[in-house]
């Protein structure tokens, strides 16, 4: 199993991705040849993100995975028939979640 973390041209979240060993790729490519898509944007952002870079890009059968429900409870992102959607809510933020896998640990969902 690989992890590669998908983000936009010029995030400053690339060189901590990629200090901490993960590969990184621009999100459509990230996106198209994996079978599990976590999206961890802010809410706000998730439904541009779905539409313009995912959908278009995510293979069928994948799974399309959440760490907070709001836009698919509201409407705001509708995936398509042939997804699956899971979500798997960590109880703290995600720095606090890295720092704790690092160090061998686990944080609640």
């Amino acid at each position: 199993m690989s992890v590669i973390v998908g983000l936009r041209p010029g995030s400053a979240s690339a060189a901590k991705a990629q200090n901490a060993g993960l590969s990184v790729k621009p999100i459509e490519e990230a996106v198209a040849g994996a079978d599990v898509v976590m999206i961890l944007a802010p809410d706000e952002h998730q439904a541009r993100l779905y539409r313009e870079q995912i959908a278009p890009n995510i293979k069928e059968g994948a799974a399309l995975a959440f760490a907070h429900g709001f836009n698919i409870h509201f409407g705001q992102i509708e995936p398509r028939e042939d997804l699956d959607v899971i979500m798997v809510a960590p109880k703290g933020p995600g720095h606090l979640v890295r720092s704790t896998y690092t160090q061998g640990g686990g944080v609640r969902a």
